[in-house]
């Protein structure tokens, strides 16, 4: 969807070609992250294919500001910053159980935005590029806050079922 909704929005203003790689790229990392769990090797196999396959979609995403939208056009990018923000708020929800690949995803998808909006020179731009930075750096407060407050759920709800299992002894 994202990807027929981007070849809309800029049609005939980026190259076809880096249109298509994009294209490419984001049905190669989507099958790679449907077929993670497709494979030998047990869970701990599995634990890093799923890493990489997360990885290279936020790479693949991450590529989408500059393989499909030009930088001179800016309603475009924060277009692009908005639904990429979404995205990276998504793979940390999805991928809670490994905080550190939740978090390299965000960079990964957001880093190039953030660089050719800063880079760009424009105010506007670059007060975009900086929120977009700084949603990085929200993303994981919220994500070590939310990791912690699972540990102690998981403790204080394992320590229960140890007192009852001790009173029924």
């Amino acid at each position: 969807i994202m990807a027929a909704l981007a070849l809309w929005v800029v049609h005939g203003q980026v190259p076809a070609a880096a249109q298509w790689t994009w294209a490419a790229l984001g049905a190669a990392s989507f099958l790679a992250r449907v077929f993670s769990d497709a494979g030998p090797g047990g869970p701990a196999a599995e634990l890093r294919r799923t890493r990489a396959a997360v990885l290279g979609m936020g790479v693949a995403f991450g590529l989408a500001s500059v393989l499909v939208f030009p930088a001179a056009h800016f309603q475009s990018q924060v277009f692009l910053t908005f639904m990429i923000s979404g995205l990276a708020a998504g793979a940390l929800t999805l991928t809670s159980f490994d905080l550190r690949v939740a978090l390299a995803y965000a960079l990964v998808v957001l880093a190039p935005l953030v660089v050719r909006l800063v880079a760009g020179g424009e105010p506007p731009a670059m007060a975009t590029g900086a929120a977009a930075g700084l949603f990085v750096v929200f993303l994981a407060i919220n994500g070590l806050r939310a990791q912690r407050n699972v540990r102690e759920t998981v403790a204080v709800r394992e320590a229960g079922a140890q007192r009852t299992e001790s009173l029924l002894e």
